[in-house]
């Protein structure tokens, strides 16, 4: 947030060290908080942005899929796939909910190697490219719920 009285200080708003083996980032303040009360897409990006810093290998999922979209993904080693669960949030609306809108052209980058990959919803295989250790695919179009099985 901005005000008309900010002052600079030497109070640092954000820390990042090495430890151990790793790397941390600790804000002072709370990020999650103002995020959840103004919803300011400058909190989600700084957020977004320490998260990428942070990870030795990058994000293990891109998309450009609409910031309503929730992805979630779901290894199964023991049936040797993976699952990515789309569901559109876009119908969803303080207490109640709507028919979602539907959305197109939903691109995926995903870490790992996969021969195959399936919308369980739309019933067809997706085309498969890959990219320097990861696949790509395109969900072509997202109702409510959609789930690709990557083979």
């Amino acid at each position: 947030k901005v005000h008309v009285d900010q002052v600079d200080t030497d109070k640092p708003g954000l820390l990042l060290a090495d430890v151990g083996q790793g790397r941390m980032a600790y804000l002072p303040w709370d990020v999650g908080g103002l995020y959840y009360r103004h919803s300011s897409d400058a909190h989600r990006a700084l957020v977004a942005d320490l998260i990428n810093h942070l990870l030795p290998g990058g994000r293990q999922l891109r998309t450009n899929a609409h910031p309503l979209v929730e992805i979630a993904v779901m290894r199964q080693p023991a049936r040797g796939r993976t699952l990515v669960h789309f569901i559109n949030l876009s119908g969803h609306s303080q207490t109640a909910y709507f028919e979602p809108l539907p959305l197109r052209a939903i691109e995926v980058e995903l870490a790992g190697r996969y021969r195959s990959a399936r919308s369980a919803k739309l019933e067809k295989a997706l085309p498969l490219t890959p990219s320097a250790g990861a696949v790509k695919f395109t969900l072509p179009v997202l109702a409510g719920y959609d789930v690709v099985i990557l083979e």
